[in-house]
């Protein structure tokens, strides 16, 4: 099962042996090169009969199949000439539970697996041009689900789904205290 924060199309490229589909995300100079299947597009939240295998090129793919693994595929906005970009971060904690898979295009864009997803993680999506002292969007990973908040509604998705409040937030508004908490992936 696959987590996406954005929604994807399949583009076609023939490549002189056959059609070949791929993910994009945005524009078409701006495509990602996760090979996919005809008409298997990531729709924005959870893809439970999606999951990610490995082509004869030993590349992530997607497949029409369901997994009990679970992948974050996560986009962060880059600004209109592709040069400044987005970032990805986790929580210093959760940085072991999660591992990049590939990288994708020249925007930011990441495959993760979750490597134990009861444990969980906190992983953060900075689009360009959000304020320093801004939090991004927030996804919550606990027990094979994803949730997606923001640092005003951090406090409360925890407490709607019953999860411990990650150490090092700020409870009057969940502000981080240090951005030395967060690793970029």
């Amino acid at each position: 099962m696959i987590y996406a924060n954005v929604d994807t199309e399949v583009r076609s490229k023939d490549l002189g042996c056959g059609m070949k589909y791929y993910i994009a995300v945005g524009e078409p100079r701006r495509s990602i090169s996760l090979w996919t299947e005809d008409n298997l597009a990531l729709k924005k939240g959870m893809n439970d009969n999606i999951a990610v295998g490995i082509n004869k090129r030993r590349r992530p793919c997607l497949l029409p199949q369901t997994d009990y693994h679970l992948h974050l595929f996560l986009y962060a906005e880059t600004n209109d000439t592709g040069i400044k970009k987005g970032e990805i971060k986790i929580h210093k904690n959760h940085a072991e539970n999660v591992r990049v898979v590939s990288y994708f295009g020249q925007n930011r864009c990441v495959l993760a697996e979750v490597v134990d997803p009861l444990v969980g993680a906190l992983v953060q999506v900075r689009p360009y041009g959000l304020p320093e002292d801004a939090v991004g969007d927030l996804y919550v990973v606990h027990e094979c689900n994803v949730y997606h908040c923001t640092s005003d509604t951090l406090e409360a998705c925890c407490k709607e789904h019953n999860i411990e409040c990650p150490a090092g937030f700020d409870p009057r508004g969940c502000a981080l205290v240090a951005a030395t908490d967060w690793i970029t992936l």
